[in-house]
């Protein structure tokens, strides 16, 4: 009972301190309000005195024998005692948050204190003073560290509770998305105002002029077969022939902006139908911060791709899980819209195609071994076989127009210069003074046949030695896209390491979840390694500026990572750490708070320092 006066008073006098030192920073000439400081600055100082008050209300309080924790929890309305929430578990983690928080801003300072000088100087009172709170919190760590993992999991459960009865999830997950969007929205305008000025940059002038072509005549052209129609024809929409170049590039650019917030969007609303509500607007937050942003300021399709092929890659998979007739034309659709948006879904749909009849023929093989007749040849056909079929008519009824102009034009139904000529070219060169040349993209190139680029030609004309080293080098330029992304923190190995550790932890658990899932574990690895050897084979035809094509994978496989880790969460419930055990759903839980506290620290310092470059629309 004397412990906590003293502390409090030891707190109100710490935020003392702090509140003098904010007054006594330099004042703001040019944003003074009242006594030569600024608004933001006074409204700091009246926070600061607030919380002091509060301490020093705490500890008379506490002396005149009230029970404080007792009126905190009436204060609360009744909800965390009714949730059966002890109190020092609901202020433990936010101890934690504040000391990791305060760690990251200290790295944020060190780092970019030339840009932000003056706001790191004006914010650290206030930050030093949630350090000194949060430290001082700490001490409860050793009053609940002898059954921490139990309480944390009992923690969880009754959030669970609380979180049923008045969802606080979404409104938690809505209060975030405000503000990370209106980070978004600035960050990316910010950029395309002040670096992406030139539309001949990345080819986005050509976008322009097809979409100007469409409108022109109506949406009969469909352009270039180096570049698929669906992204212009949106750009169309917002066309009028009174613009000239410079305003309907910044018009397509604010389209692109505005059209990559409803696909985060999207990508949430998908996502949640696999995992759960917070994890979902966690790898949503994740794509923003660590793609989204930096390619929304530019007039190229790739955001747009980027998310209809993880919806085509994650129908597919629920494909392999568990196939429907619904499922089915809705996976050909969404391939088929990611088709017109970038070519590169084929080898993806392919695959699938494949892995999918595999799957069937062994479920057939087995039912023939065994001599099962748990269910008809019928509902095998309706539930097996007719998915597939409908998904393949409806990607190609979807396609019929575009594929029956490219055999009237060009002579075949899947016809694209990238895949028909370029990538048997070894050099960007080649193709400027090759099929290029001879009006690839207005019909079949008008050239000798003999020099016309092939598999057949290109394995006539190259030793195996060539072939290696062009995988070699194009390998390295996957790796590097890899290990080195366009944000700071690789979250990618993050959630593999963690994966991995919870595999090693429960091996023979992770084998038995591989044989119950073989099929769909088959498919998501031949997916990730195949297109990442075909990138790397296209390579140096991109002039090894090829992050376009590896950012196609970013959410397909944080997505798989999310669904893996979870699955082996419920699967094995404990890892033994020395002579204690610790929830696996507990592990995830921290691993999730602290990823959140680097996107935060993504977005307010290392986005705007980054985003001061070009390279990001290559």
């Amino acid at each position: 009972m004397h412990k906590a006066p003293r502390l409090f008073w030891l707190l109100a006098v710490e935020g003392s301190a702090c509140l003098v030192f904010l007054l006594l920073i330099p004042q703001d000439p040019q944003n003074t309000f009242l006594f030569g400081y600024s608004l933001i600055r006074l409204v700091m100082a009246l926070g600061l005195l607030l919380a002091v008050l509060g301490l020093v209300w705490m500890a008379l309080e506490v002396r005149r024998g009230a029970r404080f924790g007792t009126r905190v929890e009436n204060f609360l309305g009744g909800s965390l005692v009714s949730a059966g929430i002890p109190l020092p578990l609901v202020l433990l983690p936010l101890f934690i948050v504040g000391v990791l928080g305060c760690v990251l801003y200290a790295v944020a300072w060190f780092n970019y204190a030339e840009l932000y000088g003056a706001v790191f100087l004006r914010l650290s009172p206030v930050v030093l003073f949630a350090a000194l709170v949060s430290a001082h919190g700490l001490i409860a760590l050793r009053a609940y560290w002898h059954d921490f993992g139990v309480r944390l999991q009992h923690f969880q459960s009754s959030l669970k509770r609380f979180d049923r009865t008045y969802k606080m999830t979404w409104v938690l997950v809505l209060i975030l998305f405000v503000i990370v969007g209106y980070a978004y929205y600035h960050m990316a305008t910010n950029h395309s105002r002040d670096v992406n000025d030139d539309p001949q940059f990345s080819d986005q002038n050509t976008y322009l002029l097809i979409a100007e072509k469409a409108f022109e005549t109506n949406f009969q052209y469909k352009g270039d077969r180096n570049r698929t129609p669906l992204f212009p024809y949106l750009l169309a929409l917002i066309y009028e022939p009174s613009l000239d170049q410079d305003a309907f590039f910044e018009r397509g650019v604010q389209l692109n902006i505005l059209l990559s917030l409803a696909m985060l969007l999207g990508i949430f609303l998908l996502s949640r139908v696999f995992i759960p509500t917070g994890q979902a607007a966690l790898l949503t937050l994740i794509a923003a911060s660590s793609v989204y942003v930096y390619k929304a300021g530019y007039v190229q399709p790739e955001l747009l791709y980027f998310t209809l092929s993880f919806a085509s890659f994650t129908l597919m998979t629920w494909m392999l899980v568990r196939p429907s007739l619904i499922l089915g034309i809705a996976t050909g659709a969404i391939t088929a819209l990611a088709y017109l948006a970038k070519a590169s879904i084929l080898p993806g749909l392919a695959l699938f195609i494949v892995i999918f009849l595999l799957q069937r023929g062994f479920f057939w093989y087995t039912r023939w071994r065994k001599a099962s007749g748990h269910q008809s040849w019928g509902a095998e056909l309706r539930f097996g076989v007719l998915p597939l079929i409908l998904v393949v008519v409806s990607f190609l009824a979807l396609l019929f127009p575009y594929l029956q102009e490219n055999k009237t034009i060009f002579g075949h139904y899947f016809y694209n210069v990238n895949s028909t000529f370029y990538i048997w070219y070894d050099s960007w060169d080649e193709v400027v003074s090759g099929t290029r040349s001879f009006g690839d993209t207005a019909g079949w190139p008008d050239m000798p046949p003999e020099e016309i680029p092939s598999l057949g030609k290109y394995l006539r004309e190259h030793t195996l030695q060539q072939i290696a080293d062009r995988l070699s080098r194009g390998g390295l330029s996957q790796i590097n896209i890899i290990t080195r992304p366009y944000s700071r923190f690789n979250y990618l190995a993050i959630y593999s390491l963690a994966l991995l550790v919870f595999c090693l932890f429960n091996v023979r658990k992770t084998f038995a979840i591989l044989r119950e899932y073989a099929f769909l574990v088959l498919f998501c690895l031949t997916y990730f390694v195949g297109h990442l050897v075909l990138f790397a084979w296209y390579s140096p035809i991109a002039n090894y500026h090829d992050a376009r094509f590896t950012y196609s994978l970013f959410l397909p496989f944080l997505f798989s990572l999310f669904v893996a880790l979870n699955k082996i969460s419920e699967r094995v419930r404990q890892i033994r750490l020395g002579s204690r055990s610790v929830h696996t759903k507990s592990l995830l839980w921290i691993v999730h708070g602290i990823v959140l506290l680097m996107i935060l620290y993504e977005m307010a310092f290392v986005a705007p320092h980054r985003l001061a470059k070009r390279y990001y629309g290559k």
